[in-house]
């Protein structure tokens, strides 16, 4: 008895196993469905000690043109993660530099508020400061952008001279000035006609020592670039997948925009895109040929009939170009945008042959034929009934004489 306990015991553990064996790839599928519209996928690969909850950003260039062909999926929770998109447009600007007598100033070209450079005063007098802003090759400028550091006063002058590479600033042979006044401390740019040069002689006059923390070029005509980036909330020890290459823009892809003002991000880096084992080619009309290759995705057609060959499917073209598709128009192959069908035969008139006929055209009249047939089948009727019968007693009288 205790044997069979035993033997029964364990064929249930068997049947159990198998049981979960086959119901744990139906569920793990169940959990990536979400993901089987996404033709690829990447690792996003972040910092493995993270200790709390942080903004990752991703650089996706090459992996998408809108927002809702990407999802940051997470494989812990098996459900895609909220995240924000952005592209920034920036202009491809010509490398430039600044220097003096004495150096290169790096630090006013570094798009770095923090650093800065110096220049005191002469002898405690006013001081005339001359930088020098040189371009790699001729570049067209519409003014300058010149940054303070904080509680400094703006110079009590600027001039702004275009020279040629040629020319000194002792040298006023194919030199030209562009500007001389005063620097608004409002916004720091100094606008003058624009100018194509690769030298800029800018001269501070100031009469308190100057800190300038950056100085360039305001370029003109310059090809711009585009930086497409991506930021998620990551938590500890989870790991995040990319999903790219949808079948179509994707609805439920879902975007945190609160991670727009975030300060403290991470960069995080993608792996190579690998093709996604659940991807799922999408066939929204159901007729058994996939959106890629349906010459009528919307509409079911198995049979794919295109017989003026234009790679749209007769079922959802429109051969008399009246604005309604051949499945949907009562009369394909004549423009009748009003769809009038008179005899409600399902045939427009403009194509109906029997709309010629008088009870096609006019049905009252086939009841009237009817109500007079019934009026006379009815007069007759009377007629035969209230007609007077013979006297059958005189008859027989008659008959006797005879």
């Amino acid at each position: 008895m205790t044997s069979s306990i035993i033997q029964l015991r364990r064929s249930f553990q068997v049947a159990l196993a198998a049981c979960l064996a086959l119901l744990v790839p139906m569920l793990s599928l169940a959990d990536m469905s979400q993901t089987q519209a996404f033709a690829t996928q990447s690792e996003i690969l972040v910092p493995t000690d993270l200790l709390k909850p942080t903004v990752i950003e991703i650089v996706v260039n090459s992996y998408a043109s809108d927002d809702r062909t990407l999802m940051v999926w997470s494989s812990s929770t098996m459900a895609s993660v909220p995240h924000y998109y952005k592209i920034d447009r920036q202009k491809v600007l010509v490398p430039i530099s600044v220097s003096n007598e004495e150096e290169n100033l790096a630090a006013l070209t570094d798009n770095n508020e923090v650093t800065f450079v110096n220049f005191p005063l002469i002898n405690g007098e006013e001081t005339v400061t001359q930088l020098m802003i040189e371009a790699e090759s001729s570049v067209r400028a519409s003014g300058i952008n010149v940054s303070l550091a904080s509680n400094v006063i703006a110079p009590k002058s600027v001039k702004i001279t275009a020279l040629n590479k040629q020319s000194s600033p002792d040298d006023q042979v194919g030199s030209q000035v562009l500007y001389t006044g005063q620097l608004s401390t409002a916004d720091g740019r100094i606008k003058f006609p624009t100018t194509s040069a690769d030298v800029w002689l800018v001269e501070f006059t100031h009469t308190q020592p100057l800190r300038l923390t950056e100085l360039s070029l305001a370029q003109e005509g310059r090809p711009t670039t585009e930086r497409r980036t991506l930021r998620f909330l990551a938590q500890p020890d989870e790991s995040y997948t990319l999903y790219a290459n949808p079948n179509g823009p994707q609805s439920a892809v879902r975007q945190a925009y609160s991670l727009s003002a975030v300060k403290e991000v991470v960069i995080g880096t993608l792996s190579p895109k690998q093709p996604n084992p659940y991807y799922v080619e999408s066939d929204k009309d159901n007729d058994g040929v996939v959106d890629r290759l349906d010459n009528c995705p919307t509409l079911s057609n198995s049979d794919q009939a295109d017989i003026d060959g234009n790679k749209v499917g007769d079922t959802c073209d429109d051969w008399d170009v009246d604005g309604l598709i051949n499945s949907v128009d009562n009369c394909p192959n004549l423009p009748n945008q009003n769809q009038r069908d008179e005899d409600g035969d399902g045939l427009g008139d403009v194509c109906d042959d029997e709309e010629s006929r008088l009870t096609e055209k006019y049905p009252w009249i086939s009841w009237l034929g009817l109500l007079m047939a019934a009026m006379a089948i009815g007069s007759m009727f009377w007629l035969v009934h209230t007609a007077p019968k013979p006297d059958m007693k005189k008859k027989e009288e008659e008959d006797t004489v005879v």
